[in-house]
């Protein structure tokens, strides 16, 4: 308070105050008088010792900028924020007359309660692939904290899918892992037999881009397997490319579209290949 009554008795003295309006423009005597004093200050708070001022200020009349001025020029780099500066003066000047800060109850967080953890746990049991904009629409809870409740408190994560060629079956695999085995047989007992083949497939061709990777994407536990996903899925406007290859590479191609892929039409793609410039023959070794 002795710094309070004796800035307020050389404000009082110095030749720019205006007794009617209760205004100064902080001269640099007062200024020289306050740092001097608050030198001598050790044992005050800095920030009680700001609210003193600001509470001195309002009651002068003075406004919000000239008092934060006069606290910068004062007090330099230990000066409140400019924020806290204006809510403490609009508080004074509603009537507050306490300096201390009252507590205040910390904010309870109701994002991340345990109802919206179990709903956003079902919505995700539900369908995997569902992304935060689709749980937003359907929960309601902001991004954010759909975020954080899928993170923190559910330990997921979204791993995009990996794509294989095709669904195979235990059949497939087991009928893929005869075949093989009988060619490394054959291969063994003539190593130029592969040379002489000439394989033909068929895939279907699609007129828009299949799902990527993010839209493939889906949200596990750790531990849990990556996912995977076929790279042909149903569409509309597709067409049949037909390939020929041997050890080299693509020998020949065909597209079909529009037509009937019966035994007709492979007996007429079979006989065009023949008219192609044939391959030149690997003397065998068997």
């Amino acid at each position: 308070m002795s710094l309070l009554l004796g800035a307020t008795c050389q404000l009082r003295q110095c030749p720019e105050y205006n007794v009617r309006s209760n205004s100064c423009a902080f001269p640099r005597g007062l200024t020289s008088i306050c740092v001097a004093k608050m030198k001598r200050v050790t044992e005050i708070d800095v920030k009680l010792v700001q609210r003193i001022n600001i509470f001195f200020c309002v009651k002068i009349g003075l406004t919000v900028e000239e008092t934060f001025e006069g606290l910068t020029l004062v007090f330099d780099r230990n000066c409140l924020h400019r924020r806290t500066v204006k809510r403490w003066f609009k508080a004074f000047s509603n009537g507050r007359t306490h300096l201390v800060e009252l507590y205040r109850r910390p904010k309870r967080r109701t994002g991340r309660s345990a109802a919206n953890i179990a709903l956003i746990r079902t919505a995700i049991h539900r369908d995997r692939s569902l992304t935060i904009e689709d749980l937003k629409r359907q929960t309601g809870l902001p991004p954010v904290t759909i975020q954080r409740i899928l993170t923190k408190d559910l330990k997921l994560r979204r791993l995009s899918a990996k794509f294989v060629p095709a669904q195979l079956t235990p059949q497939h695999w087991q009928q893929r892992l005869e075949a093989s085995q009988n060619l490394l047989r054959i291969t063994r007992m003539n190593p130029g037999f592969l040379k002489r083949l000439v394989t033909m497939d068929e895939t279907w061709v699609y007129t828009y881009d299949p799902l990527n990777k993010v839209q493939a994407s889906q949200w596990l536990s750790s531990g849990e397997p990556r996912p995977s996903h076929p790279k042909r899925p149903r569409a509309v406007g597709k067409c049949m490319l037909i390939t020929f290859c041997d050890w080299k590479g693509m020998v020949y191609h065909e597209y079909v579209r529009g037509r009937t892929v019966n035994s007709d039409l492979f007996v007429r793609i079979l006989s065009r290949f023949q008219e192609t410039p044939k391959v030149p023959e690997v003397p065998s070794h068997g």
